[in-house]
């Protein structure tokens, strides 16, 4: 019985080993390359993006005020309904708004109990709208968008790993409804060695930042995923004098020898 696991473990890792350098060969085929630059990139080149921020939950507001005394400086998170209470001024409605006319709304019920009312209202912390970023990176997850996200700027925190293929990163966005809008491939190593940033598009809520394993990365994620199974049967059997062990009953299999 020994004698049989030895030799499944060998034949199956000299299997993988195979498969891995096949992959590790033909690794060099390249991700797909996609070309809807007109869609993320605009001109005159803006440092934001165009479209207006629509504050909600759990974005937090600042409203500051000189002249309405109960308001001063106050912060509120959004609640899931999509309201804030303001002093004196009340609950007040702001998800799917702008600060603009969130601002105009607040000054206009102020003026019921102060001349010359001024209420400035802001987004302190952007924390209702997302990008994502998936694939070969150190922190992929989603992060807070607030209207300056750009390419390099999020990758600089996502951080691509030694897996990644920097030159074949995709870029993709979808609609309103959840469907694909465009997309685009990005060369991270061109932009670094030559300085190039016309590709370091502003993002849009919503966008997705794919990052894809180069050749050898691939080669490498499906070599151990080949040694994934064989890993519990490799930790228990080391060496002659640990099967003799294990065999005999003298330690159970995957106890510390030590």
């Amino acid at each position: 019985m020994t004698l049989k696991l030895i030799h499944t473990y060998r034949t199956a890792f000299a299997a993988s080993l195979a498969t891995a350098a096949l992959l590790m060969l033909s690794g060099c085929s390249s991700n797909p390359q996609f070309t809807d630059y007109h869609a993320f990139i605009e001109e005159p080149r803006m440092p934001a993006s165009n479209v207006p921020y629509l504050i909600g939950p759990p974005d937090v507001l600042e409203f500051r005020s000189t002249r309405v005394r109960e308001i001063g400086t106050y912060r509120e998170a959004v609640s899931p309904d999509g309201f804030v209470n303001v002093p004196l001024l009340g609950r007040v409605y702001v998800a799917g708004r702008t600060v603009q006319s969130l601002q105009q709304e607040l000054e206009e019920r102020a003026s019921f109990y102060y001349q010359d009312a001024d209420v400035n209202c802001r987004v302190t912390t952007y924390a209702s709208k997302k990008i994502f970023v998936f694939g070969q990176v150190r922190s992929p997850g989603e992060y807070f968008y607030n209207g300056s996200n750009t390419v390099i700027n999020t990758l600089a925190r996502a951080q691509p790993t030694e897996r990644a293929d920097p030159g074949s990163i995709a870029i993709v966005r979808p609609d309103e409804n959840g469907e694909l809008r465009a997309r685009m491939t990005i060369n991270l190593d061109h932009m670094i060695q030559t300085g190039d940033t016309t590709l370091n598009a502003v993002l849009q809520e919503g966008d997705i930042v794919y990052v894809p394993p180069s050749g050898i990365g691939k080669a490498t994620i499906s070599f151990e995923q080949l040694l994934m199974p064989l890993q519990p049967l490799s930790s228990l059997i080391n060496g002659p004098a640990d099967i003799n062990q294990s065999a005999t009953g003298d330690r159970p299999y995957g106890d510390d020898p030590n």
